[in-house]
């Protein structure tokens, strides 16, 4: 590792760290009980689930994070404003979490000085990623829906293409930030009216526009993985030109990290190391105490 490596290491811009590690805590709450319902995961212990604790804790967090259940059966003291925002189904929270963290990690890319490298290596954990899609449906027909693995990873993957390509033909910031912004604005439209139910005016017979946008032709080819290009995409963009102008000399600008937030910031480090080992390990904890009757 060279010395200015060393340097970038020991000088990280933590509040960023933070940011994206709540998010990667939400989505890994988030994708244990979508992948959960989608699976049914516990099926297979039966009776136990109807005398168990630790299920009946899990139910009642799901009903929470998910809506449903009231925030007041684990915080009895809760504000009036925080029981109406539990009490409803937070169709937003997933687009929400998504959208934000595409667009910290375009801020995260004005600190690295190979965009290509990060398109490469995500770009080929899509491939894996859509094979092990296929090989899932071949071997577990039951289980593996839909026809694509259209997930985050692949859209990430476009996101560092599009940035490279950019820089590599020095499109400048201004532009990149007046288009990122429109067409955001334009993705956060469509994203409101699939929320709200409203057919979107979307040429679903056009297959690739239906991976512009939330969809439920897209969702039904890709179930419970789909990741759409707009907002995310843009908002990377917007979110790397924002990151280039703020942190010009890569270093934080909110000074000392205090010690308490080190475990948040360290998941946002290794966020995706957490992202698709920490929701296998919670789970496999889970099944075990059911399984042993607690």
């Amino acid at each position: 590792m060279t010395k200015a490596n060393n340097l970038l290491k020991k000088n990280r811009v933590w509040e960023i760290d933070l940011l994206r590690g709540i998010l990667v805590i939400l989505s890994i709450v988030d994708h244990i009980f979508v992948v959960t319902g989608y699976f049914n995961f516990f099926s297979l212990l039966g009776d136990k689930l109807q005398t168990s604790a630790v299920y009946k804790f899990y139910l009642d967090f799901k009903g929470i994070f998910m809506g449903g259940t009231s925030i007041k059966k684990f915080w009895p003291e809760a504000p009036g404003f925080v029981e109406v925002y539990f009490s409803r189904r937070v169709g937003l929270l997933q687009p929400l979490i998504l959208s934000s963290f595409f667009f910290i990690s375009g801020i995260s890319s004005a600190f690295s000085k190979n965009h290509f490298k990060r398109f490469f290596r995500f770009a080929v954990a899509a491939a894996i990623l859509f094979e092990l899609f296929w090989i899932g449906k071949i071997l577990f027909p039951q289980y593996v829906k839909g026809e694509h693995c259209y997930n985050f990873i692949l859209t990430f993957a476009l996101c560092y293409g599009v940035w490279w390509l950019l820089h590599l033909i020095k499109v400048p910031h201004k532009v990149i930030t007046a288009f990122s912004v429109l067409f955001a604005l334009w993705g956060l439209v469509y994203t409101l009216l699939w929320i709200r139910g409203t057919k979107a005016p979307l040429d679903e017979d056009k297959l690739w526009m239906c991976w512009l946008f939330y969809n439920d032709k897209a969702n039904a080819l890709s179930p419970i993985n789909f990741v759409p290009i707009l907002p995310n995409l843009p908002l990377f963009c917007l979110g790397g030109t924002i990151g280039t102008a703020i942190y010009k000399d890569k270093t934080s600008l909110c000074g000392k990290q205090p010690f308490i937030l080190k475990p948040i910031t360290f998941v946002g480090q290794k966020s995706l190391t957490f992202f698709f080992g920490m929701p296998a390990l919670i789970l496999g904890v889970l099944y075990l105490l059911i399984a042993c009757g607690m």
